[in-house]
């Protein structure tokens, strides 16, 4: 039996990340029973540390200290498919599938671009919704494809904390940051990203309650006037002088409190509408363009698609829209 140490190990809340050192004897390829004791090791390691689940990935044998990073990245990879193998403890990364072509992207453009005008917006409603749709498309898809899971975890971290900024994203993720340190050592796909929606949508509720005490009654008056009107033609004169401010004071306030502008909330509030006009009736799409305040439905179909991925027409389908 070759003997063989821990050259470097770090021990973190969510696990233990190490790399193993065989002794210069050792030539072949990694055995199950190297293996075996390796896993019995750490599993010792329990009475110090507390109950962990435990996935050993195994990379490909080093010769030198070059390799090393490729190799942990190779264990790092297999690790991840614990998420679709619970049962099993120990991956080697030989064993694992070439990543087909064009895996490599999990999220679309059009998906990301409407995951950060919610994270913006704080639309918490829609953002749960576009979870519900992201974790079914990941079990459509993802079923030999662990490392997706984590691309996508990965995406909604960025977004967030690109959307909410940095200071506001470790601010509002301090009271979560144990629930961010779980996911490392959730290996369920589906449970992964079911956890990371509870983080952001617990977070994003919490934005929302704060904007929403901070909205002055002028800029609450004109958000009530925009949804008894808007299928009229709302001016930006119009919303001021309900609210007795100048256009362009109304105007600044509106932004900074809101944090888009009339025509854009005006223009987001119709299409709302029309998705419920589009689901809940069979009006055409002319009369429905024309009931939300677009006189020329060419326009309103552009509009719809800029904004849901797809026409209005394929959105009552049932055809899914990005």
């Amino acid at each position: 039996m070759y003997a063989h140490e821990v050259i470097s190990a770090v021990v973190m809340p969510y696990g233990i990340s190490g790399i193993i050192n065989f002794s210069h004897e050792f030539l072949g390829e990694i055995n199950e029973r190297d293996i075996s004791n390796l896993y019995e090791n750490i599993l010792s390691l329990q009475k110090e540390f507390g109950d962990f689940d435990l996935a050993i990935g195994v990379g490909t044998v080093v010769h030198s200290m070059k390799e090393v990073n490729l190799s942990l990245q190779e264990s790092l990879r297999a690790v991840q498919y614990k998420m679709i193998s619970p049962q099993k403890e120990i991956f080697r990364a030989a064993d694992l599938p070439v990543i087909a072509t064009g895996m490599d992207q999990m999220m679309s453009e059009a998906q990301k671009k409407n995951l950060m005008r919610l994270l913006k917006n704080m639309d918490c409603e829609e953002l749960d919704r576009w979870f519900q749709e992201m974790i079914r498309k990941a079990e459509n898809n993802l079923e030999n494809y662990p490392e997706g899971y984590g691309q996508i975890k990965e995406g909604i971290l960025a977004s967030a904390k690109e959307a909410w900024g940095d200071e506001m994203t470790a601010g509002y993720f301090e009271d979560a940051n144990f629930s961010l340190l779980q996911l490392a050592h959730i290996f369920n796909g589906r449970e992964m990203l079911e956890h990371l929606a509870g983080i952001i949508l617990s977070i994003c509720r919490r934005r929302q309650q704060i904007q929403i005490s901070a909205i002055t009654a002028p800029v609450q008056e004109a958000l009530d006037y925009i949804k008894l009107h808007y299928a009229e033609a709302v001016t930006l004169e119009e919303l001021a002088d309900v609210c007795g401010l100048s256009p362009n004071y109304f105007s600044r306030m509106f932004r900074e409190q809101i944090g888009e502008t009339y025509i854009d909330y005006l223009t987001e509030f119709r299409l709302e509408q029309a998705k419920q006009l589009l689901s809940n009736t069979t009006k055409t799409i002319k009369d429905i363009a024309n009931e939300i305040g677009y006189l020329d439905d060419k326009y309103f179909r552009k509009l719809f698609k800029n904004r849901f991925g797809g026409t209005p027409s394929a959105y009552r389908k049932g055809i899914e829209l990005a």
